[in-house]
């Protein structure tokens, strides 16, 4: 709120959008495979993950203990916060 005695439409209101939070999203989706048992083809996926909403947001992977899972980051791409 903006006031002044010398305006004549004092009090003025007013109000901002809100911060928008972000969204995490992850393409294609949802990610599927399938193999038969004692395959040893290695096969790759690739995802991608991106902020759809705004603000920052601060993000991890991990396999969990999966001993036939392997995360390996682009090395052509800067790891930082999606803003």
């Amino acid at each position: 709120m903006i006031t002044s005695a010398d305006a004549n439409n004092s009090p003025l209101k007013f109000s901002s959008p809100p911060d928008r939070q972000p969204v995490l999203s992850v393409t294609p989706s949802p990610v599927q495979d399938s193999a038969q048992q004692g395959d040893t083809a290695v096969r790759i996926k690739t995802l991608t993950v991106s902020n759809t909403g705004g603000g920052t947001l601060t993000w991890a992977a991990t396999t969990k203990g999966a001993t036939w899972l392997t995360i390996v980051p682009n090395p052509r791409v800067v790891l930082e916060p999606l803003r």
